[in-house]
């Protein structure tokens, strides 16, 4: 029996799903922050306006990611934003217990922030894992 490699992996990460615990600590910290923002400066806009920056800054936990890829690209739709990036771009990727993230480096770096992608896990580490390590390369 001969196997296949894969040829596209796709799947969608919900952090607020995947980490309900961690999930109630953060939806309370960004109102106990937002209310003590207003009665701080004893102008509840204010803590209204520290609600909707945190919350619009925190919108990837909240909000579910699909992620996408292929033999030559890796496609990451948010929202109405969809990313597109040729899979030959990136040279190494290293995983956590949450994610994985892909880096346009041979070695890990600092900018791997700024240039690469981290890519949530859904259940899915080995699988996602297994497809990068044919793709990429370890």
């Amino acid at each position: 029996m001969v196997m296949t490699e894969k040829k596209e992996i796709s799947w969608t990460a919900h952090a607020v799903v995947d980490d309900f615990p961690k999930s109630i600590l953060a939806v309370f910290l960004v109102i106990f922050f937002s209310v003590a923002m207003g009665y701080c400066f004893a102008h509840p806009g204010l803590g209204l306006l520290s609600f909707v920056i945190i919350s619009f800054s925190m919108l990837p936990y909240f909000l579910p990611v699909k992620y996408h890829i292929d033999d030559t690209r890796l496609t990451i739709r948010f929202l109405f934003f969809t990313t597109v990036k040729p899979l030959s771009s990136f040279k190494n990727f290293y995983h956590n217990q949450t994610g994985v993230n892909l880096s346009t480096f041979s070695q890990p770096s600092a900018l791997d922030s700024f240039r690469g992608h981290y890519l949530r896990f859904n259940r899915n580490k080995s699988e996602v894992l297994e497809f990068l390590k044919n793709k990429i390369g370890d």
